[in-house]
């Protein structure tokens, strides 16, 4: 077997596209990651960078992360976007009883529909940007792969 260039590190990823699914290597797109073939090397990406797919993060290292890893993975992040809108409810319960503790004086919990729809749903995108972006990265034995834990 041979030995990794110690000089090489790639990132390797998964393409999600808007509606959920995934590039499926050379067959198009599936509903689910299950091939070696659906994880990419930054520098050889089948596609073009555009806003239709978002570019998953799966690993780092000279070899590419085990199907297996990347799966599991990518189902306890499925898991986490879930937890994020429960997060978000009660971040946002906890703010609103800061607002009213400092204005005693209004009785009412009023707030214009056109506002508390995009404020929950910009905070349950910040909650799951903040869990997506701070997912620790462990270097896994043997092999070089990368194992990515929540």
């Amino acid at each position: 077997m041979r030995k990794p260039d110690q000089a090489a590190s790639y990132r390797w990823y998964v393409l999600q596209e808007r509606g959920g699914k995934y590039d499926d290597g050379y067959y198009g797109w599936d509903g689910r990651v299950h091939s070696a073939e659906q994880i990419h090397r930054e520098d050889q990406m089948p596609y073009v960078p555009c806003p239709e797919y978002r570019r998953i993060l799966v690993g780092e290292g000279a070899y590419k992360p085990d199907i297996e890893m990347v799966c599991d993975y990518l189902n306890r992040l499925t898991a986490g976007q879930s937890k994020a809108a429960d997060v978000a409810a009660e971040a946002l319960a906890a703010f609103w009883a800061v607002v009213a503790k400092s204005y005693p004086d209004i009785t009412t919990g009023d707030l214009e529909p056109a506002l508390v729809v995009p404020l929950n749903e910009l905070a349950e995108k910040a909650v799951y940007g903040w869990v997506e972006s701070n997912l620790s990265m462990v270097e896994d034995e043997p092999g070089g792969c990368v194992r990515l834990t929540i």
